[in-house]
């Protein structure tokens, strides 16, 4: 770097040596410059490395919780708006359906229609609600179920309700002689009335269904705990959950679940 000499008016030249030792400095000092900022990117790549890191794994937990909030929505919804998953834990229902079986209940069949007879339902029992119970329907609102030694009779038809389903034949003098034996107005109280010959033998017992409401019997008729013996004999329409559609369980066994056979006698549907 040139010196300016005062007394001599002019500008004097520095040493050459002088000049490239001022050289190595600057260029020292240029070369340390980049290096700060080159340490500062690393040091600013790996903090938003790390940051990306954890909001990428927050994604991915919050992903996997909405997958389990909507299946168990999804599982809520369809348990109580669309199925009915339930065990048989007695035989009632043989030879239809076994003990142990697990079936799948329909809530939506009687959205647009009305229970018909012969279909297997799920209810609330009527004398300890929260118990269910499946039963085939017999009896519809208004009408009267007769039981007699020989069949089951709606109204006065004289043709007795199909029985195909019922794994032997029916023991109802056990029904009669049961009913008989209770007080008549108690049973009154409940629309039952037994009929008896001159003798005192008992002929047949009525059942009035009220509005409403359905009589309700297993197909195993000798082993089974229903409409004929329930302190309280009728379901309410609001208490039929819904229609039996699936045995899923055993596996072996696999089936839908069938109602009504068109052969089978109804007196209301002229089968």
């Amino acid at each position: 770097m040139d010196n300016y000499d005062k007394n001599q008016d002019q500008f004097t030249e520095e040493p050459a040596e002088d000049r490239e030792k001022d050289a190595e400095m600057s260029t020292a000092e240029e070369d340390r410059e980049p290096a700060k900022e080159i340490n500062t990117a690393e040091e600013d790549g790996d903090g938003s490395s790390g940051k990306e890191e954890k909001q990428s794994i927050g994604r991915t937990v919050w992903e996997y919780l909405r997958l389990v909030i909507i299946v168990v929505a999804a599982l809520i919804v369809v348990q109580n708006f669309v199925i009915v998953n339930a065990q048989i834990p007695t035989q009632s229902m043989q030879e239809t359906i076994m003990v142990g079986d697990r079936i799948f209940g329909n809530r939506l069949a009687y959205v647009f229609g009305e229970p018909k007879r012969y279909d297997i339902v799920i209810f609330k029992y009527p004398d300890n609600e929260s118990q269910l119970y499946i039963k085939r329907i017999i009896g519809l609102p208004g009408e009267t179920v007769t039981v007699r030694e020989d069949g089951v009779y709606i109204d006065s038809d004289d043709t007795p309700l199909a029985e195909d389903f019922c794994p032997e034949k029916p023991d109802y003098i056990a029904t009669l002689y049961r009913l008989a034996s209770k007080p008549a107005d108690l049973l009154a109280d409940k629309g039952i009335s037994v009929l008896f010959d001159s003798e005192g033998k008992p002929l047949a017992v009525n059942y009035r269904v009220p509005e409403g409401k359905y009589f309700m019997m297993g197909d195993n008729r000798n082993n089974s705990k229903d409409s004929r013996y329930w302190d309280n004999p009728y379901v309410e329409r609001g208490k039929i959950l819904g229609a039996a559609l699936l045995r899923y369980w055993p596996l072996n066994k696999i089936c839908i679940i069938s109602g009504a056979d068109s052969s089978w006698h109804d007196p209301v549907n002229g089968g």
